[in-house]
């Protein structure tokens, strides 16, 4: 099952949409925008009758929570829980086009630093395809209309580094044309008169991209009393001056000489023998793998077996397929503090090389940068102590030839 919000609202099974949702669809958006998270009884009443509560709203909610609940039925990547007085939907990672939208982004991103603007393009095309129309298209309300602003600004983001690209590719028609149709409906954006600009004068249409400045300038005058930024001024003085870079400061590619690769394992057990079996058991499925997905491996037992040497130890031999690094992290499933989810994954991102600023607080967005990160590469993952499936599922890599070992009881 996935939920579709990129466009009317919609739930997705087996690639067939779920009839319409009705008077049910305000209360399962507010659900979707504070997903795996606690939403007040009062927040999603407000939400769902902004204006003209109905008498008994506590006991209306609840009927379309079971309406909800009735939709999504046993599927495992997804429920509707209790909590106190709120009721929290948990969507596994993928399971909302929003994280596939972003898992892209982040992916693109990791292509343009990686040098390859072409692959880049494609994948920005990819995650730009998933919208359908407006977030949320057809519902209103202030918080439902404030949280579709939030997700039509990432798209816009988006769609400004993807011409950033275009102009790098030196595609400067194509980048004049896509930026001015933009401009239509967003006409205060300045990166996009910016690119506008450069597409122009790259061409040798000067006069038209001057003509694009003062464009901008009256309706910031007219509209706001103010002057345009810093960054289309400079534009405007270079293109004035002949000496215009196409590929200049509208925040274009930039490359570095190759990812971060992390060594996390810890050392195996000194002088280990035996286990010849178990070991050719998991040479046998390394050497099977079919490819598309990572390989996981569980090692289980009781406490003081040895899983967790044994899964070091083939580590160890095998750590020549692993060359983009090693993840490990304790789960601690068999004790009361077991880890979360989401610390692990904000662990496994700084070693990745993100930024503190740029950990998502939402454990689906987390798993889709996570994965956005692993992909085309080859790393070990290493969970060790493991309590259940719904622990270790957010920590699975996507796409490519990334093994996981997982131990656990």
């Amino acid at each position: 099952m996935r939920f579709m919000v990129l466009g009317p609202l919609q739930i997705v099974v087996d690639g067939e949409p779920r009839p319409s949702l009705g008077k049910t669809a305000a209360l399962l958006a507010a659900l979707l925008l504070d997903r795996n998270r606690p939403v007040s009884v009062e927040r999603l009443i407000e939400t769902v009758w902004p204006d003209d509560p109905p008498r008994t709203p506590q006991r209306q909610l609840q009927n379309r929570v079971a309406e909800i609940r009735s939709l999504i039925g046993g599927d495992p990547g997804c429920a509707l829980e209790t909590i106190g007085q709120a009721y929290q939907l948990r969507v596994g990672p993928g399971g909302i086009d929003v994280d596939r939208f972003e898992s892209g982004r982040a992916y693109a991103r990791s292509l343009v630093e990686d040098g390859d603007p072409v692959e880049a393009l494609a994948v920005y095309d990819r995650a730009l395809g998933l919208w359908r129309g407006p977030a949320f298209a057809g519902l209103s309300g202030r918080l439902i209309e404030t949280g579709a602003a939030v997700l039509e600004e990432s798209r816009m983001e988006v769609v400004e580094e993807r011409l950033d690209l275009l102009l790098h590719l030196r595609r400067f028609d194509l980048a004049a044309a896509e930026a001015r149709g933009l401009l239509a409906d967003h006409p205060f954006r300045e990166r996009l008169v910016c690119q506008l600009m450069k597409g122009l004068a790259a061409t040798g249409r000067t006069a038209e991209a001057l003509e694009a400045y003062e464009t901008l300038r009256r309706a910031l005058a007219e509209t706001l009393g103010i002057d345009p930024g810093s960054q289309v001024r400079q534009v405007h003085l270079d293109i004035l001056r002949g000496n215009l870079d196409p590929h200049g400061p509208t925040g274009g590619p930039s490359t570095r000489s190759r990812p971060r690769v992390p060594h996390q394992l810890p050392a195996p057990v000194p002088g280990f023998v035996g286990r010849t079996a178990e070991l050719a058991r998991i040479d046998d499925r390394w050497a099977r793998r079919d490819g598309k997905g990572p390989l996981a491996i569980a090692i289980t037992g009781i406490g003081g077996a040895g899983k967790t040497a044994l899964g070091l130890e083939w580590a160890r031999r095998r750590g020549d397929d692993f060359p983009d690094g090693q993840l490990h992290a304790d789960l601690r499933g068999g004790e009361t503090g077991a880890a979360q989810p989401l610390t692990v994954l904000h662990g496994f991102l700084r070693a990745l090389g993100a930024r503190p600023t740029d950990l998502p607080g939402d454990l689906g967005q987390a798993a889709a940068n996570y994965r956005a990160l692993l992909a085309g590469r080859r790393v070990l993952v290493f969970l060790d102590n493991a309590r259940d499936a719904d622990q270790v599922r957010p920590l699975l890599p996507g796409a490519g030839g990334s093994a996981v070992v997982v131990t656990g009881r």
